[in-house]
C-alpha cells in the first residue's frame, strides 16, 4: 500500500496493531502502550520512507482497540499528542462506538461515550476523529 502511495502521492494512514486479526481483541500488548506503539508506528513510517511516501503525506494512528486493553486505550486517548513525534506528524484517533467505552463512561449510550472519547482525545492533541455520530462529536467539541 506505501509503493501505492507513494506512486500517487496521496496521504497514508500508518497505524499501530497488535496480534492478528483473529487475535487483537482477545491478545493484549503487555508493556507500556506508549513505547510499543510508538516504536511500531515508527517502524512503519520507516518502511512508508523506503517505499517514498512523503513525510507530509503521513497520519499516524496508534491503533485504539487493536491489541490494547480499555486502560491503554485511555491511555492513548489522555496522549494522543505523543504519537504527533514532536508535531511533525498529524494523529488520528478511532475510538467510535468502541467496546472499552462502555465501562468507562458507564450510563452513556455509544455515541456520547465515542462524544467524551473525542472530547479527551482532541484536548490532547488528536488532530483527526473517526466517528460515526459526526454531529453528536461536534455538539460536545462546541
Amino acid at each position: 500500500m506505501a509503493s501505492t502511495a507513494a506512486r500517487l502521492d496521496v496521504p497514508l494512514v500508518v497505524m499501530s496493531s497488535y496480534g492478528s486479526s483473529k487475535t487483537f481483541k482477545s491478545d493484549f500488548i503487555g508493556e507500556d502502550i506508549l513505547a510499543y506503539a510508538g516504536d511500531f508506528i515508527m517502524k512503519r513510517i520507516d518502511l512508508a520512507h523506503e517505499a517514498g511516501v512523503r513525510d507530509d503525506n503521513l497520519i499516524v494512528d496508534p491503533g485504539i482497540g487493536f491489541g490494547t486493553t480499555p486502560g491503554q486505550s485511555m491511555e492513548i486517548l489522555r496522549n494522543s499528542s505523543y504519537f504527533s513525534f514532536g508535531g511533525r506528524y498529524p494523529v488520528l484517533i478511532g475510538p467510535s462506538r468502541k467496546r472499552f467505552l462502555s465501562a468507562k463512561f458507564p450510563g452513556l449510550d455509544a455515541d456520547d461515550a465515542t462524544a467524551e472519547a473525542c472530547a479527551m482525545a482532541d484536548s490532547s492533541g488528536a488532530d483527526v476523529l473517526r466517528v460515526h455520530d459526526v454531529a453528536r462529536v461536534i455538539r460536545r467539541l462546541s
